[in-house]
């Protein structure tokens, strides 16, 4: 059944997939599970996959998804059954729908179209069995978007007609319990405090820097920092400038000022600092060049920390927060970049003076076969503390701050159905619960005869080389494209000087994209040039 058949029938399913959601009397089982998974990219990320995968204790003839997403950081590009454990039943009815306006997507899926209540369905599965890949989620991260935790959630009733998430089974609707996820962006833009160690009763002030990292130049910042003033105590005089920001403009910085709020935080206290490196004319243009190390090193600040004597209880205490947080009040100085004339929220990883250290470990495993597996790559949020899997799948990180941590697994090929939270304490004994990661299925073919417009010669990229293969084939005498219909960029159905100079525009001068098929390889059906090889479709 082609594409454009499918739409057309999109409205007709969804609304009946709907109407079978509505019966009532439907029990919740607790076996049948919807779960977004986690994923993470850096802004200008494109194709970054997020799985949604489900469990089921009846035949499934079909289902539909509805879900939504933080238009400001994340878009959309593609949503679907290729590499899920659908396609090996060759569903017949797979229509999605999109709108990132509104960041709303919704699927609709029927095994068998023609009959929608026969023997081809998933089957029903066990408890111990592992979670099914039922859907594909292909994001592209918006250029500019601040790092941190974005959710991806499923929800009921959105659209028009409204979706709903919903397994059918011969008819009868079956509500899954729906578990959402999370997209974490890896902030281009980020400001850190240290995480330091102390010891109770024997360490009177502690030095927290603020170090940041920024992929732009730096024409001021704001910082501020809520403390628990019971048993912290800072000094204005006590926030200094970072040293890297004095050895960079010295006296050239223009306004700088810092103080404390008592009892105006969430614990107690709050530090603000504001800084503008180039304030008052003559405007000079001096600002602070970009730092892009991961993690942060630029240090921005230095704040020294008094712990009041008496005030910590050495028995009970293991650490002491210091957050980056924002008030949501008119007029705060909150935390934030200034290149231009703009301010930019970075990425925040708050800071904590700890007194104690734990040991955490771990084992992760293929969650098909349950044997141990190598060569995870296991990291904490905050933090960024990371260590690799042995061969049976154990995992030590030592020396950890107590404190919350969100563990994140990646292992080319495999994927996790999400973050695991786990709690770190002053010993040797905290343990992660054993996790698995789920290996990925092969993506869809191609269709027969697809290509992509703008990876034009043989290294199935699409870069500055491929406009220069269509100078050298037009005017050098070189052989000509082996895809011509990828070298038509511009879509007109010939082969021309106006195709190399759009594909310089497009990399050079923020000029539009190749025509569709451009994203992904896919067919144009009023192409008329040939296609012999397309080296970017080849699997």
């Amino acid at each position: 059944m082609t594409r454009k058949i499918r739409n057309s029938l999109f409205s007709f399913a969804l609304a009946a997939l709907a109407l079978l959601a509505g019966s009532a009397g439907v029990p919740l089982a607790a076996a049948n599970v919807l779960q977004v998974g986690y994923a993470s990219g850096r802004p200008g990320d494109n194709s970054v996959h997020m799985t949604i995968t489900a469990t089921n204790d009846e035949p499934i003839h079909g289902y539909s998804l509805a879900l939504t997403w933080p238009t400001e950081a994340l878009q959309l590009t593609d949503i679907g059954v290729c590499g899920t454990h659908v396609v090996e039943l060759e569903p017949e009815f797979v229509a999605p729908q999109i709108d990132n306006e509104l960041g709303i997507a919704q699927l609709g899926v029927i095994i068998e179209f023609d009959s929608p209540t026969g023997e081809n369905y998933l089957d029903p599965l066990s408890p111990q069995d592992s979670p099914r890949i039922v859907a594909r989620l292909s994001f592209h991260v918006r250029p500019g978007a601040a790092g941190g935790y974005y959710p991806v959630n499923l929800v009921d009733g959105i659209g028009n007609p409204a979706a709903y998430n919903r397994f059918t089974n011969a008819g009868n609707s079956i509500e899954p319990d729906l578990k959402d996820g999370t997209f974490f962006v890896k902030g281009e833009n980020v400001l850190s405090l240290d995480r330091k160690q102390a010891f109770c009763g024997a360490t009177p002030q502690v030095i927290i820097r603020a170090l940041s990292s920024h992929p732009d130049p730096l024409d001021g910042f704001s910082i501020g920092i809520s403390y628990d003033c019971d048993t912290l105590e800072l000094d204005p005089e006590d926030a200094l400038l970072g040293f890297d920001v004095t050895a960079a403009l010295g006296n050239q910085v223009e306004l700088f000022q810092t103080d404390v709020d008592l009892l105006n935080g969430p614990l107690g206290c709050r530090s603000r600092t504001g800084v503008i490196f180039d304030r008052v004319p003559p405007f000079l243009g001096q600002n602070l060049l970009p730092s892009t190390n991961s993690p942060p090193s630029q240090e921005l600040m230095r704040y020294t920390f008094r712990v009041r004597n008496n005030a910590v209880d050495c028995a009970n205490t293991e650490k002491l927060d210091l957050l980056l947080e924002e008030l949501d009040q008119p007029g705060s100085l909150n935390n934030a970049y200034v290149v231009g004339a703009s301010s930019i929220t970075p990425m925040r990883e708050h800071g904590k003076i700890y007194f104690c250290t734990g040991t955490l470990r771990g084992r992760v495993v293929d969650a098909v076969t349950g044997s141990g597996l190598g060569g995870v790559r296991v990291v904490t949020r905050p933090e960024g503390v990371s260590a690799t899997s042995a061969g049976n799948g154990a995992f030590v990180l030592p020396d950890m701050p107590p404190g919350e941590y969100a563990l994140e697994y990646e292992k080319d090929g495999y994927y996790s159905t999400g973050q695991f939270e786990v709690t770190v304490g002053c010993d040797n004994d905290n343990v992660a619960d054993e996790r698995g990661l789920y290996e990925i299925p092969p993506n869809c073919p191609p269709p027969e005869g697809s290509f992509r417009r703008g990876f034009i010669n043989a290294d199935a990229r699409s870069d500055l080389s491929d406009a220069i293969s269509v100078f050298n084939y037009l005017f050098r005498g070189f052989s000509p494209p082996e895809c011509t219909a990828g070298a038509d960029v511009n879509a007109d159905n010939r082969l021309d000087i106006s195709d190399g100079i759009f594909m310089l525009n497009f990399l050079f001068g923020n000029g539009p994209a190749p025509y569709s098929p451009y994203e992904e390889c896919g067919i144009d059906p009023d192409n008329t040039l040939d296609c012999i090889r397309s080296y970017a479709c080849e699997q």
